[in-house]
């Protein structure tokens, strides 16, 4: 569910783990001709987030939509493994439900 695969590829993982009282996950999956990488953590600030997310990479907001407390957008990402990945930022802003994730999805290469 972390990732949330239609499919699990043969070497979908998911950890979880603890850093300085923060609580990680992580789930990597390479199904559907897609590698992707997510990770879930709760956060102090999401534009700090953001901030640094478009310090490191380059990105372009593609679509945003919203339901309940879950927000999600979607990014094209220009990463030095492939020109045509996306990021996809979930994240609930609610109090006490704060969380967020993202998942990095690059197409795979045969």
């Amino acid at each position: 569910a972390l990732i949330a695969p239609r499919v699990k590829g043969p070497a979908f993982k998911a950890y979880g783990f603890i850093e300085n009282n923060n609580v990680f996950m992580v789930g990597i999956n390479d199904a559907e001709q897609n590698n992707t990488c997510t990770m879930v953590s709760k956060y102090n600030s999401l534009v700090q987030f953001k901030n640094i997310l478009n310090e490191f990479y380059k990105i372009k907001l593609l679509n945003q939509t919203s339901q309940g407390v879950q927000n999600l957008e979607f990014y094209s990402i220009d990463l030095i493994q492939s020109d045509n990945a996306m990021l996809f930022l979930n994240y609930s802003e609610q109090k006490g439900l704060e969380f967020i994730s993202i998942t990095v999805l690059t197409p795979q290469v045969n």
